[in-house]
């Protein structure tokens, strides 16, 4: 409960990220045709879309709607590491929880619709299979958790091969065989249903098989990427994941100390394992030089469970209630952390973990549209023009518009009078000179990084949703000295 409502509690307040917007546009593309068409070159699989497509044909098209599915799988995945109680002691899992639950990187990107979120669910699912795989007991749904973790890793991203490599890793070193108490009839049926699952989704729903090749296709594009000079903007040092750590993530940093230790001298295979595999997650993220913070989410889980080993066993050694203590002073940071970038300011550039976000001037936009037409739902055939480089997650941002339009400042322009404009700093002048009517006029702007805009909002279009205090700040035939005189 905890986890859940931290993760949905004003969860249209922040506005719409760039990815948002990108995603968004996809999802509204399969309105017109059937299922997704999965590009290699887009990265990300076709489970995300399909999620946002199912709750935005439920909720209606909207920013909640799009996060709903990454709020419920992040709630989710703190109630499917409580299920690891089969495994460890309760006090491991509840640290492991508690950890989980205040992450302020967990929170903050489960309050996305972005992919990422999917990843940490499907590969604990996965883990939480081959553990009771690994006790020998004939549990069919054991099957089931390993053939529907590693399908669900397959749908989400393709960095899921570098888990895949780290956790085959982990597992030789651990010395654990493989002694699999299923039929081999049981193993094709799983094997069966989830290719299946992963066909059917890679392929839009049976309608663009070309997608398929994709999911090999992909690792070309992602070698590209990965180390391409063209993507330089994105390119980190190669311990930029141990800094987020810690900056944010407290308990996980305290697991990745605790990680050389558990992985040597801990009697427990599964502690072993889970130490190697986040090490060797860790390592191989860290190797790639392009790399974004959202990324993080994948490598924390495991260290959630090597620092509530560590208090479990410090537990046994000393008084429980001093370890109770010490617990809460390290889950002070998180928590404070946690508010701070997802409820006091969750757009502030100077916060690592605010990458590439659209700051609140979306608003001065999408709420007059979004009033104007709730008063005369006729107004959307309003006109309007985007003069920018890079306008999402504006396109999706904007309720469905079919007159706007939407140009590269640095090419050529004509311009009339319209109901809203965005006009680059560089061509203010240029579009000033050519304007008639009276506007609404403020300062735009998409990213902290970003050049200035003007944003005009013509003022007989939007009176009746404008402040009455407010007058219409641009007038061509008013000379600027004269209206800042008024």
């Amino acid at each position: 409960m905890l986890a859940f409502v931290v993760r949905i509690w004003a969860l249209d307040a922040k506005p719409t990220h760039f990815d948002e917007g990108v995603n968004g546009t996809f999802v509204d593309a399969m309105r017109s045709a059937p299922g997704y068409h999965y590009d290699a070159r887009n990265f990300h699989g076709p489970l995300h879309f399909y999620a946002l497509a199912t709750s935005s044909q439920i909720f209606g098209r909207g920013i909640w709607a799009m996060r709903l599915p990454t709020v419920l799988v992040g709630a989710a995945s703190v109630a499917l590491l409580l299920a690891f109680r089969r495994f460890f002691s309760p006090r491991i899992v509840l640290a492991a929880a508690v950890a989980f639950a205040i992450s302020p990187g967990m929170i903050f990107y489960a309050r996305y619709a972005i992919h990422e979120v999917w990843l940490p669910f499907f590969a604990m699912l996965a883990c939480y299979g081959a553990f009771g795989i690994s006790k020998g007991e004939r549990r069919i749904g054991d099957l089931w958790c390993v053939g529907a973790g590693l399908a669900g890793m397959v749908l989400t991203k393709e960095t899921y091969v570098m888990h895949f490599v780290a956790a085959a890793l982990a597992w030789v070193f651990c010395g654990r065989g493989w002694v699999c108490p299923f039929t081999r009839r049981e193993v094709a049926l799983v094997g069966g249903v989830c290719g299946a699952v992963v066909v059917a989704l890679y392929s839009g729903l049976f309608y663009y098989w070309r997608g398929v090749a994709g999911i090999f296709e992909t690792f070309y594009w992602m070698a590209q990427k990965g180390w391409s000079s063209s993507e330089e903007g994105h390119h980190k040092s190669l311990f930029y994941y141990a800094k987020l750590m810690s900056i944010y993530e407290w308990p996980a940093l305290i697991g990745l100390g605790l990680a050389p230790l558990c992985a040597l001298r801990s009697r427990c295979p599964r502690v072993r394992f889970l130490a190697l595999y986040g090490l060797g997650s860790l390592a191989a993220y860290s190797l790639v030089s392009y790399k974004t913070p959202w990324c993080v989410i994948n490598l924390l889980w495991p260290f959630y469970f090597l620092v509530g080993y560590g208090l479990d066993r410090l537990a046994t050694r000393s008084d429980g209630r001093l370890v109770t203590l010490l617990g809460a002073v390290v889950s002070i940071a998180p928590i404070w952390d946690a508010y701070r970038i997802n409820f006091h300011d969750p757009t502030d550039p100077r916060e690592p973990y605010i990458y590439v976000q659209q700051l609140p001037d979306l608003a001065e936009l999408t709420q007059p549209v979004e009033r104007l037409l709730a008063l005369d739902p006729s107004q959307r055939t309003m006109t309007g023009i985007v003069i920018c480089n890079s306008p999402q997650p504006l396109p999706w941002a904007l309720p469905e518009l079919p007159n706007v339009g939407i140009q590269d400042h640095e090419k050529p322009i004509t311009v009339t009078d319209a109901d809203f404009l965005i006009v680059h700093e560089s061509r203010v002048a240029e579009v000033e000179e050519q304007l008639l009517d009276v506007y609404y006029r403020c300062r735009f702007r998409f990213y902290a990084a970003d050049e200035n805009h003007q944003l005009y909002l013509r003022a007989t279009t939007f009176l009746d949703v404008m402040p009455q205090d407010r007058v219409p700040e641009f007038h061509r035939r008013i000379p600027l000295e004269e209206k800042e005189g008024r």
